[in-house]
């Protein structure tokens, strides 16, 4: 993948960014010189390295609340469960 494709695949990756578009304008026509390429592609790779920081940070964040709320009713279960064996003794005893 060359500079000049990769700048377009992130440009149309979000197209939403709408003031990038004269940039992928510029691009496609040639009308950037190769310094800037450069420029352009750390600039996209710095903006992808803290976006992909961002997304594992999320992904982080709600896998932990997920584990949370796992075990907090895995303990709600097995205090069912203790209370059920206490009352199963109970009536066999005064059985």
């Amino acid at each position: 993948m060359t500079k000049k494709e990769y700048i377009l695949a992130v440009i149309d990756t979000f197209p939403d960014w709408e003031m990038w578009r004269w940039i992928k304008a510029m691009v496609q026509n040639d009308q950037l010189d190769d310094e800037t390429i450069d420029k352009l592609v750390i600039i996209f790779k710095r903006i992808m390295a803290k976006m992909a920081a961002e997304i594992r940070e999320k992904k982080s964040i709600e896998t932990l609340k997920s584990m949370k709320n796992y075990n907090k009713k895995k303990e709600e279960q097995e205090e069912k469960d203790a209370q059920s064996l206490e009352e199963l003794n109970s009536k066999l005893d005064n059985f």
